[in-house]
């Protein structure tokens, strides 16, 4: 059984430890866990909100310096990792393939499809 300490109630100096599931602790508030988040992916998440952000707003200033360093001649979805890379950037690397995996695009006028890359 996988059980974590919680500090719920304290008396004075005295504290007292009450065990709780990982499980229970993990559920949301809504599911009568208590609403704690995974950290990492949580983290990934908020990497992917960047990642989304740099896409479709390319034109600011954060996006800009990204694609001027780590990816000058592609979109952020081609991009390497390259030579040297900063932990940030290869932290929001890393978390790219959470916006390809939930994604889909649109044709358009199909000038923009790699025949030969693109599914």
């Amino acid at each position: 059984m996988d059980v974590w300490p919680f500090w719920w109630d304290s008396n004075g100096n005295n504290r007292k430890i009450h065990w709780a599931k990982k499980e229970t602790l993990f559920k949301s508030k809504n599911e009568g866990g208590m609403g704690f988040k995974i950290l990492r992916d949580f983290n990934i998440d908020m990497l992917a909100k960047q990642v989304w952000r740099f896409h479709t707003n390319p034109g600011s200033l954060i996006a800009r310096c990204y694609k001027a360093k780590y990816y000058p001649n592609t979109d952020i979805f081609q991009a390497s990792i390259g030579n040297n890379p900063s932990y940030a950037w290869r932290s929001i690397q890393n978390s790219v393939w959470v916006i390809q995996k939930g994604s889909c695009w649109r044709i358009g006028n199909g000038n923009k499809i790699r025949i030969w890359e693109d599914n």
